[in-house]
């Protein structure tokens, strides 16, 4: 049979999985922890399934607004806050997605007009983007208890983490990262 509420949450779920991927591997890529030959694959990694998770967190949105149950306005849904209930849970979710398309936009952009230096300082909301995303799943996702869901999001949320202090310490060195030769090789 099927359910809405079971499509959204499938839908939700995915998403979350596809940005976690996308987070990891920029930040892989950006820390040249993997070895040379590997990192053209990972980048392309990061940029597929950056592109893919938008596209589901779309299904996401359109399937929140057929659940009857909720009953969702296209208002409640692209401007950040403006539901009435959970307003700040629901806002995360929004501004994690206008994120994901300006950090996707700037992409390309990079791809076509070379602006990298203005693509690294954007491309730095990848972070907090993140975090929201893990916010808005934790606050509002049904299945957030569940002990399977739950450990996905610690264990997620713990290798992201833990790749933003080994940057921070790879920085704090003096040591490069994600330098724009970097990049052109890729």
């Amino acid at each position: 049979m099927f359910s809405v509420w079971y499509l959204t949450r499938a839908a939700g779920l995915t998403a979350y999985v596809f940005l976690f991927f996308a987070t990891a591997t920029g930040l892989l890529v950006s820390l040249r922890l993997a070895p040379q030959r590997l990192r053209p694959v990972l980048d392309r990694i990061h940029q597929a399934v950056g592109t893919i998770s938008i596209f589901i967190v779309g299904i996401h949105c359109v399937v929140l607004l057929l659940d009857t149950h909720v009953r969702f306005t296209l208002l409640d849904l692209f401007v950040p806050f403006f539901v009435a209930d959970r307003p700040r849970e629901l806002g995360a979710g929004i501004l994690a997605f206008y994120t994901m398309i300006i950090l996707i936009g700037t992409a390309t952009l990079r791809a076509r007009t070379g602006f990298r230096k203005l693509w690294r300082k954007i491309h730095r909301l990848a972070i907090p983007g993140f975090f929201l995303v893990i916010f808005h799943s934790v606050a509002l996702g049904t299945d957030a208890t569940e002990p399977g869901i739950r450990s996905l999001y610690i264990v997620t949320a713990a290798i992201i983490t833990g790749l933003i202090v080994v940057k921070g310490i790879v920085y704090c060195r003096g040591e490069k990262t994600d330098t724009p030769s970097t990049r052109e090789e890729l």
